[in-house]
């Protein structure tokens, strides 16, 4: 089973590697995901991968319209 939690050490090679999913996925699809990836949004997608990733994990995400909630997920 993998660590679910650990130090985040090295912010700038997670950037990275989130960027080079980004570009693999817009490669993959017809419809691109044209979004920013900022520090905030990362977090955010470092913890829905987690919930998902356990035994029946399961989130709500609440926010105003237009935060991105359906982009990030």
């Amino acid at each position: 089973m993998h660590d679910l939690y650990c130090e985040l050490s090295d912010r700038k090679l997670l950037r990275d590697k989130m960027e080079e999913y980004l570009a693999d996925y817009n490669i993959r699809h017809p419809i691109h995901m044209d979004i920013v990836l900022f520090l905030d949004a990362i977090e955010h997608v470092v913890k829905v991968v987690r919930v998902i990733s356990m035994g029946q994990g399961h989130c709500l995400m609440v926010g105003v319209g237009g935060s991105g909630r359906k982009s990030l997920v």
